[in-house]
């Protein structure tokens, strides 16, 4: 979870549910030690193994495999053999991230997202502000600029944010959002003291029926914030005025970001009532103001209706920069009107807060929509078989110009 002071915190009354429903498409992936009937051999201890194959079954030989911890370092880097194999061998107990670069006009269809707490990296300790020691965006007043905010080593590959390319894909085949719309929430705002560590606006207090569903892993809705301008791109260009990140932990202390893209357009009846009221909101003295009454929200107001996207293996966009989180970028935007932009704008100006969007990050070798991770326990090796799906001609072919 992004720590961001400075939050607009809303109590949410339950009064109906909406939900989009998971697709049963996916192709589930094995990670078994178990001997089959048909007599396959156990996997060594320390060794992750498995074969690249096509949705029918049949192999993929010369393709690249990449073997990553869980800070995304590259440990090691193979190729498939001409039965489709490969393997990395002499590991320690832990988890991995096993990621191929997927043969031409194939996407992977058996993603894995990462479901344990995140590492860390060494970043400003100082908290968001001017003064020394803290970070902000633009290294205004002798603070830590985002090109610096790792302090010790080199930051960690497989960073957020990134440029996106490629074809989007439905993001149902894998997840499942579960927000509760409601009456009423009410609205205050732990106000931008420079010491603390990257306020912003955002809204807090969901209740743990709020979740997105991740192959299965519950992730329950932490937050949701905003960042001005988008951090993400597509295609080399920011694909609306702002971006909205609704934040999600698991039980076990994974981390999933599901971002939507706003830009202008029709007037946002929630956006609306989230940045019509900001100007009540002192931003003085690191002051927490009471709360007020914004009537209601419909998470209709911010998410499209289209759930086609990307996903990708990532970080938190502020420190620590904690890596991997699972991203899922819609590609669809929402959309607010000027009024309700310039509402946004001016508040932000005024807490301090704006700009507050991260540059885009290298991608290290990561391919959109190709992801899976697996965990060696002590005495355990694992199969990771990596399944492709042919992609439709005209995607395919917009995969070769790209």
């Amino acid at each position: 979870m992004e720590v961001l002071e400075g939050r607009q915190c809303l109590a949410a009354v339950p009064v109906s549910v909406w939900k989009w429903a998971v697709a049963d498409d996916h192709v589930a992936l094995v990670q078994a030690r178990a001997r089959p009937a048909a007599a396959v051999p156990a996997v060594p201890e320390g060794t992750i193994t498995g074969v690249v194959k096509r949705a029918a079954g049949a192999p993929l030989r010369s393709v690249t495999v990449n073997l990553y911890d869980p800070a995304g370092n590259l440990l090691s880097s193979t190729v498939t053999g001409p039965r489709g194999g490969y393997v990395f061998r002499g590991l320690a107990p832990g988890n991995y991230i096993v990621q191929q670069t997927p043969p031409r006009g194939f996407t992977q269809g058996n993603p894995t997202f990462p479901d344990y707490p995140p590492t860390a990296q060494a970043t400003p300790a100082g908290g968001f502000g001017n003064e020394p020691g803290t970070w902000n965006y633009t290294g205004a007043g002798g603070a830590t600029a985002p090109a610096d905010w790792v302090t010790s080593g080199s930051p960690a590959p497989f960073e957020s944010a990134v440029d996106i390319t490629g074809p989007a894909i439905n993001l149902a085949r894998h997840v499942a959002v579960h927000y509760r719309s409601t009456s009423q929430y009410t609205q205050r705002l732990a106000s931008s003291s420079p010491g603390s560590p990257g306020y912003q606006l955002k809204a807090t207090g969901f209740s743990p029926e709020n979740l997105m569903r991740v192959n299965g892993v519950d992730f329950e809705l932490q937050n949701i914030h905003f960042h001005e301008a988008t951090e993400n791109t597509v295609n080399g260009r920011p694909p609306g005025v702002m971006e909205v990140h609704f934040v999600h932990e698991s039980a076990a202390g994974g981390e999933a970001v599901l971002a939507v893209f706003i830009k202008l357009g029709r007037a946002n009846p929630t956006l609306g009532r989230f940045f019509g009221s900001l100007g009540n909101l002192s931003t003085t003295g690191g002051s927490t103001q009471s709360g007020t009454a914004v009537g209601p929200i419909n998470f209709r107001d911010l998410l499209p209706r289209s759930f086609s996207g990307w996903f990708y293996p990532g970080s938190l966009t502020t420190p620590p920069l904690s890596t991997p989180v699972n991203f899922f970028v819609l590609a669809t935007p929402i959309e607010m009107s000027l009024t309700q932009f310039q509402q946004y704008q001016s508040f932000a100006t005024s807490a301090g807060f704006f700009p507050n969007n991260r540059p885009t990050q290298p991608l290290d070798g990561r391919v959109m929509n190709s992801l899976t991770a697996v965990t060696l326990g002590e005495t355990a090796g694992r199969r990771a078989d990596i399944v492709n799906v042919r992609l439709p001609r005209a995607q395919s072919a917009a995969v070769s110009r790209g």
